[in-house]
């Protein structure tokens, strides 16, 4: 029905009388002219009304509404409270109009996407928690365990974090699932689609793996033996430190997903911003503009977790071997110079797992000097009102330059006008070496004119453009305007023109 209707308001405005199908005909100028007076008046209207919403939004709150006098209704309201109320009234009117159904429903999706934060803030709670468990129990089984004293508190503390892993395995998997529904508020995906058939599972099911890199408590009291230096020296290591080493490094991932949902850069709002240029909001685009804001934070943060979890690592194998990895202040200042790439030696691990963490520490180090650098660089460059004075004060230094070039030229030719007056021979010597720093100042002065002619301002080449153009307007009403009335028919009927060459 609605295709037959717009089928014939097209033929209504190409002007043809649909009252017959088989037969149309063209309507007459009359009706046709009619027709366009009421498409223009459409158009005011829907013009007028877009105007009135403008104003509608922009109109900024009166005293009494501020203060909650309006109506005798004790509400408090602030122009930024008040222009983003009517902004979500006027997506949710977008949203409930049946001509847009094929459209995002903005509030299912901000539903949705708010689901999706919080079952992240889950998933990071039972992450750390069970991080934190193992950590307590692999300190007093380190220390505080002699004759296995306290190995109902480790079995305890190991066993909550157990716990904490399975509550883990399932937000993750809630996590998944309001994704995929998010993904359909936002008309990404159909409703026929799952986790299963979009490829989300490999993910799942690799970070549920993932998970289960923790300590047991079956494996409580298993050590091995380990040889670094070859039939001199041996040491037995503890089974559940290696678990708990790559259980930090298996959700370290956790901490950074929940500081970038924190970020502005990955709210609904930014969502649809980066839909309509066709980019996706996810955590990498997050990472890029948090760089280009507030590189500093992003160097600092991940300096200070990095260093902090490394040095941990580094302590659970090396406290065995060396007295000085025994405090953890020793272990960070190794971790500092390794990823610094400084290497002064005078601690360094003797484990394999030790060496194998300070290698890694190395890598991720040159990565954080990278971005040093570039935070440092940032920092150092210019803005766009700096550049601009930056580009008038080189133009006021050339110009200066020029000037004393100009005086040094000026200064030379009347020498050499002197010398030659005061004497009929002059030194030939003399003159060419006055006409040879004259030469070396005209060139100086010619090649500071030509730099200063290519140096871009893009706000005086539109001036100078908007100048040009105004001058070629005002020539043309001026040419106008001196042709005689007889001949200025001629200018708009190029036939006519030809007409008369060819006669004469």
């Amino acid at each position: 029905m609605d295709q037959d209707k717009y089928q014939s308001d097209t033929k209504l405005m190409k002007g043809q009388d649909h009252t017959d199908e088989g037969h149309s005909k063209p309507l007459p100028r009359k009706s046709q002219n009619q027709i366009y007076n009421i498409q223009g008046l459409v158009d005011k209207a829907l013009e007028k009304q877009l105007n009135y919403l403008t104003k509608f939004i922009s109109q900024k709150p009166t005293a009494s509404q501020i203060l909650g006098l309006d109506g005798g209704n004790v509400k408090k309201v602030s122009p930024e409270n008040n222009i983003d109320q009517h902004l979500n009234e006027l997506e949710g009117d977008i949203s409930e109009d049946e001509g847009s159904k094929g459209l995002e429903d903005v509030r299912m999706s901000n539903f949705a996407y708010s689901q999706t934060k919080i079952s992240e803030y889950i998933s990071f709670y039972f992450a750390m928690l069970g991080v934190g468990c193992h950590i307590v129990a692999n300190e007093i089984y380190a220390f505080n365990n002699l004759n296995d004293v306290n190995k109902t508190h480790i079995v305890t503390m190991i066993t909550i974090g157990n716990v904490s892993t399975f509550f883990l395995i399932m937000s993750t998997i809630a996590g998944y699932l309001l994704y995929v529904r998010w993904k359909i508020t936002k008309n990404y995906y159909t409703k026929m689609d799952n986790v299963i058939n979009t490829g989300l599972w490999k993910e799942l099911v690799f970070q549920c793996m993932l998970t289960f890199i923790q300590m047991y408590p079956s494996l409580y009291g298993e050590t091995y033996l380990e040889e670094y230096n070859v039939n001199t020296t041996s040491v037995i290591f503890i089974t559940n430190d290696i678990l708990l080493c790559f259980m930090i490094f298996a959700r370290f991932h956790y901490l950074l997903e929940t500081i970038l949902q924190i970020s502005f850069f990955t709210d609904p709002r930014s969502q649809r911003v980066c839909q309509i240029y066709g980019a996706d909001a996810d955590n990498l685009y997050a990472i890029k503009a948090i760089m280009v804001n507030d590189s500093w934070i992003v160097v600092l943060i991940s300096t200070f977790i990095s260093l902090i979890m490394f040095s941990y690592q580094l302590r659970l194998f090396e406290r065995f071997t060396n007295s000085h990895f025994i405090h953890i202040t020793s272990c960070m200042w190794n971790m500092f110079i390794t990823m610094t790439t400084v290497g002064y030696g005078d601690i360094y691990a003797f484990s394999h797992l030790g060496r194998f963490i300070a290698i890694v520490a190395a890598f991720w180090g040159v990565f954080l000097n990278s971005l040093f650098i570039l935070s440092l660089t940032n920092s150092l460059n210019l803005n766009s009102s700096e550049q601009k004075a930056y580009n008038l004060l080189q133009r006021l230094i050339q110009k200066d330059t020029m000037r004393k070039q100009a005086v040094d030229m000026l200064s030379l030719a009347f020498k050499i006008k002197k010398i030659r007056d005061r004497n009929p021979n002059p030194n030939i010597n003399e003159i060419n070496q006055l006409q040879r720093c004259y030469k070396k100042c005209s060139d100086e002065f010619n090649r500071i004119r030509k730099s200063l002619r290519n140096t871009v301002d893009f706000n005086a080449d539109m001036d100078s453009i908007k100048m040009a153009v105004d001058q070629i307007d005002q020539g043309i009403s001026e040419i106008r305007q001196s042709i005689p009335k007889a001949y200025q028919h001629l200018l708009f009927d190029p036939k006519k023109l030809s007409d008369i060459e060819t006669k004469n």
